[in-house]
Parts: C-alpha cells; structure tokens; sequence
C-alpha cells in the first residue's frame, strides 16, 4: 500500500506541475508520421482496429481478473451458457465501443472543443484526486494489513 500511494502521490504531483524536462519529451519522427499516416488513410477499418488493438493493450491488466473470474465459474457450465457467457462479456465490453463509433463525429465538434479549454482545469481536478487518493490509501495502511492476509 505504501508503494502504490506513494507512486499515486508521485502522479498526481506530476499533472499538477509537470517538470519543463518531461514537455519536452517527443515521440520519434518515424513513429510520428507512421501513426500519422495510418490515422490519416480513408480506410477507417485499421484505424479502429488499431485504437482498439492499442485499448486491449491497456485494458487487459485491469479487467484481467474479470476475465478469469468468467472462465472460472464456467469452467463446469454446460456449452449453451458457457457461450452465454462469453457472449454477454463480449456485448459488454465491445458495445460502448459500438455506441462511440456512432455518435464520435457529432460528439467530437461539440464536447471535446469545450473539454479542450478546460484540460489544463481537469489535469489539475484530476491530480488532486490522485493525490487525495494515494493518502486516504497511505493514511488506511497498517502494519497489520500487510501481515495478515483475511
């Protein structure tokens, strides 16, 4: 516990005031105008299955115990509700993405200009509520809580 609301505080700091060293960090020119490019294409397809390829990659670790869960209690289920399961977990996760590619080109004009000139306002909102989190976590840590595992 101590780590994580330690590396919490860390990153709440960090969106809070960001070091001159950090804003000037780039991403490689050839990496730059690869991903330019694809984004670029009239071909929509790999551009949405590239964004959801790059989501999976972040997605995985969090809802990995989710999944495990599912493949657990169906372990002994016959076949109909096992692909119940798979099928209602497949609807659940991929139908936002299904409503968002619906409604992004109408939503992109409006909200995300308003969102825009209030990023600096939401970074800081932002970082303070990590902040407050890593020491409500920080502040929750015994010394039992690490010895004992109930």
């Amino acid at each position: 516990m101590l780590f994580r609301s330690t590396l919490l505080v860390i990153a709440g700091t960090l969106m809070i005031w960001t070091p001159s060293i950090l804003s000037k960090i780039t991403i490689p020119s050839r990496l730059e105008i690869f991903t330019h490019n694809i984004f670029e294409r009239d071909n929509p397809y790999l551009s949405s299955f590239l964004i959801g390829t790059l989501y999976t990659i972040i997605a995985v670790p969090c809802a990995s115990g989710i999944f495990v869960l599912v493949w657990v209690e169906m372990i002994l289920e016959p076949l109909t509700i096992k692909f119940l399961i798979v099928l209602f977990f497949a609807l659940g996760s991929g139908l936002p993405f299904f409503f968002m590619s619906l409604y992004v080109p109408s939503f992109n004009s409006t909200f995300m200009k308003s969102v825009n000139n209030a990023r600096r306002k939401i970074t800081i909102i932002l970082g303070l509520i990590l902040i407050l989190v890593g020491i409500w976590l920080y502040s929750t840590d015994s010394p039992t809580t690490l010895i004992n595992f109930n």
